[in-house]
């Protein structure tokens, strides 16, 4: 006979079940053989119907659960799917919260933006690059005006040191040899601020580590230095102590849009075409960016003959005073001191960087917005954003804990900022998938809106300790949401056991978020259609984008009818548990390991759910702020269920906030090997335990 035949999934989930072994049967074999002492049963106030299935909780956890109805502790599992992996094969009661469903999208998203950049992104950069070096290389070999020919020398340079990294048998002109080698050993060393050779200006030459997704094979790092050079490179119309450096600069940006206007690929192709689809999927995903684009100047250039008018100082000045009456970037791009000019941030990009709400929001709760000169306040929090989100707890804390009070205008800003962003309305806040992914950010720090009977909601929703949680779900998915984007988002710089037996009938509850719930399943249709709609083809995203909107939209009803006073379904109830598996399987995603084999994400290191951005610089200090998730939580809550009260387990996500020097800016494989972690913050210890 032969072997018989066992499902993928079947392995996978055994494979599980090895690694996570049952922590009761542990803690038996433990009191076996004397080396622990098991609880008889939890504390006599706590009442629940299976205190038997939980006697691995230590007295810190009991005492908590009875007190608050919820406590948590870090696990090593990699993903919240092996949690409820786990809990499914344990029999116990689920607890299914919004965690998982943000952690699915973020792996959805992250999976599809990753897979355009390889797959069409990179070849376009090269193609538009290229093209526009070919025309500027004619230009340069046949003008003779001294200006023009300065720029276009200049312009030679700016785009061969992307270029080599994009093509590495790709030849530097000879005359821009030099200063394409100065620049390329700036940014490999990645030490800080420097004066590049290709504009003139400082730069942070930190930006240059790849990180996030960026770090994992060597194709994806080349294409995050190219991209990162053209990004951050601006051509500023306003430069400290040196206007003819400006006008210089400004030439050099007017022939860049000349160049994306006439210059065609090898196939024919327009180099704006090329240039408008890159930039589309940053507006399509993340939003618009706030600096001039080439199109922005020939049109104030009036489309005239862009070479003569580029030879005319008195032309370039009227475009500069154009460009300057336009209002200044709420996102600072570069180095800016207390009461210098807004001016020095307006200019073009060839591509501009994304503006993002929460960039923004953290800019102006900085120096110079927030505390003086003798009492900055060098670097935002992430509770700055939960704040200005409508979280009250948020607030609380960054006054009573952090005392962020004492910084000069903070306070004034953070509430007019509140009131600003809580009269958005939903169609704005959809505007794109980067905005919606706030929206629903914002929606799970919301309080639970109790209908009916309230027969089934648990009672751990209105204890303080709750409020907590869903700072840290929301914390965790925002830096989630901010690692998947480093390279298209702006930056803000601060102004310088032996299992018992099972139950009869094993229940689940779902977190009562229904609205959390509805907005992740509008953000996967959402995604879809913008992926089908753009042309940008994604293997096996869409089949898992239907998975996802199908489970968001089960639990939402399912929370939905906890609130009127409900409890799930037997269908629901299949569905809770079935959650694990449903999760694993959305993980099993193509990821391209090297430059040509492709795995499965749940076979590499790139399946592990921590994950660390750095999310704002302070050069005054040379510190960054470091946003990151470390390995989730097991969540412990007392739930309803026919009329009794019972333990049930789910997973939450980690939170951690912490500096590092900006040359030192993290991976993800930093974070993942770096022991011990950081502590996470003090007020997460309301429940969770250390």
């Amino acid at each position: 006979m032969g072997l018989p035949q066992v499902s993928r999934g079947s392995l996978q989930k055994r494979k599980v079940q090895i690694m996570l072994v049952s922590e009761r049967l542990v803690r038996h074999v433990m009191a076996a053989i004397g080396l622990l002492s098991l609880p008889l049963c939890l504390a006599a106030d706590l009442n629940v119907a299976n205190p038997d299935q939980f006697k691995s909780l230590t007295a810190q956890e009991r005492t908590l659960l009875s007190k608050q109805g919820l406590v948590a502790r870090l696990t090593d599992a990699d993903q919240m799917s092996d949690i409820y992996e786990q809990a499914e094969d344990d029999s116990v009661p689920i607890l299914v919260t919004t965690d998982p469903m943000f952690h699915a999208f973020h792996m959805l998203f992250d999976y599809a933006l990753r897979t355009i950049e390889e797959q069409q992104l990179y070849p376009a950069l090269q193609s538009l690059l290229g093209a526009m070096l070919r025309y500027e290389s004619q230009l340069y070999d046949t003008i003779k005006d001294p200006k023009l020919h300065e720029a276009l020398r200049a312009n030679l340079a700016y785009l061969s040191v992307p270029l080599t990294f994009l093509d590495t048998r790709f030849k530097v002109p000879e005359a821009v040899g030099a200063a394409v080698r100065e620049e390329r050993a700036k940014i490999e060393a990645h030490a800080g601020f420097g004066r590049s050779a290709l504009t003139g200006l400082e730069e942070d030459f930190s930006q240059y580590i790849p990180r996030g997704h960026y770090a994992i094979n060597e194709r994806r790092q080349r294409y995050f230095k190219a991209m990162t050079c053209v990004e951050q490179n601006l051509f500023p119309v306003t430069v400290r102590g040196d206007p003819d450096l400006a006008v210089r600069l400004t030439r050099q940006a007017l022939l860049l849009a000349n160049a994306t206007y006439k210059a065609r690929t090898d196939s024919g192709e327009s180099a704006d075409r090329l240039r408008e689809r890159i930039q589309g999927l940053t507006s399509l995903l993340v939003g618009s960016a706030q600096d001039c684009s080439p199109e922005d100047y020939l049109r104030i250039s009036h489309w005239a003959d862009e070479l003569e008018f580029a030879v005319s100082d008195d032309s370039i000045k009227r475009l500069i005073e154009e460009v300057e009456s336009r209002p200044a970037p709420e996102i600072f791009s570069g180095l800016l001191w207390p009461g210098e000019s807004r001016n020095l941030l307006k200019g073009m990009s060839l591509l501009g960087r994304s503006y993002i709400p929460d960039a923004a929001i953290m800019q102006q709760l900085v120096f110079d917005a927030a505390g003086t000169s003798s009492l900055r306040r060098a670097l935002p929090m992430g509770l700055d954003l939960m704040a200005v989100l409508g979280s009250n707890r948020a607030r609380e804390l960054l006054v009573q804990k952090y005392h962020q009070d004492q910084f000069e205008g903070y306070l004034a800003k953070l509430d007019s900022l509140r009131h600003r962003y809580a009269g958005l309305s939903p169609l704005e806040w959809n505007n794109n998938t980067y905005w919606a992914w706030l929206y629903a950010l914002k929606l799970n720090l919301d309080t639970v809106d109790a209908r009916g009977p309230r027969s089934a909601v648990a009672a751990f929703v209105e204890s303080p300790a709750y409020r907590d949680k869903t700072l840290v779900t929301s914390c965790g998915s925002w830096t989630e949401l901010r690692h998947d984007v480093i390279l298209l988002a702006q930056q803000p710089m601060t102004l310088t056991g032996i299992p018992p037996e099972p139950p009869e009938n094993p229940s689940a509850y779902v977190e009562p978020k229904p609205e959390v719930f509805r907005q992740l399943a509008r953000m996967a249709l959402d995604l879809q259609e913008k992926l089908s709609n753009s042309g940008f083809k994604v293997e096996g995203i869409e089949d898992k984008l239907i998975v996802l909107r199908r489970l968001a939209t089960g639990l939402a009803d399912i929370a939905r009818g906890e609130l009127d006073g409900a409890e799930a379904s037997p269908q629901g109830v299949r569905l809770c548990r079935s959650l694990g598996g449903e999760l694993r399987s959305l993980a099993d995603l193509p990821v391209q390991t090297d430059g040509s084999i492709w795995s499965s994400m749940s076979r590499t290191k790139d399946n592990k759910q921590a994950v660390v951005a750095d999310v704002a610089t302070d050069p005054t200090s040379e510190l960054v702020l470091e946003e990151a998730v470390g390995n989730p939580c097991k969540l412990y809550a007392v739930t309803p269920h026919a009329g009794k009260r019972h333990i049930a387990v789910g997973a939450c996500l980690s939170y951690y906030e912490f500096t590092k020097p900006m040359s030192k800016r993290m991976t993800d494989k930093q974070w993942q090997d770096l022991t011990p972690k950081p502590p996470m913050p003090g007020w997460t210890e309301s429940f969770i335990t250390k």
